[in-house]
């Protein structure tokens, strides 16, 4: 290991949509609920990797959301990256097609 953090595009990719959902709440005062109405506030060249596995929950109100980025680093093995409001970052390894937690770091 040369210190270079493998999940960094990961990181950069959920602080995205964090700003991006700062910026929605700022202009509508509620969050987004799904990705789409995020785009306009999303950098497409971050996101791109991406766009395709992009989960958002919000709560009824839309006071509070969580999102999720999933990316396949390891055959077999995604990377989830959950992240909040509160700018709560954690990242989880898991196997491809379970819930089966292999690691977790909370940032």
């Amino acid at each position: 290991a040369n210190g270079v953090d493998i999940f960094w595009p990961l990181r950069i990719a959920g602080m995205n949509v964090y700003y991006a959902q700062r910026r929605f709440h700022d202009e509508n005062g509620i969050y987004a609920k799904n990705v789409k109405d995020l785009i306009q506030f999303l950098d497409e060249g971050i996101m791109k990797p991406f766009m395709d596995e992009i989960i958002l929950t919000t709560n009824s109100e839309q006071s509070s959301y969580n999102v999720f980025v999933i990316y396949e680093y390891s055959k077999g093995i995604e990377t989830v990256l959950s992240l909040d409001n509160s700018r709560l970052m954690e990242i989880a390894n898991r196997k491809k097609n379970t819930n089966d937690e292999v690691s977790t770091q909370k940032i």
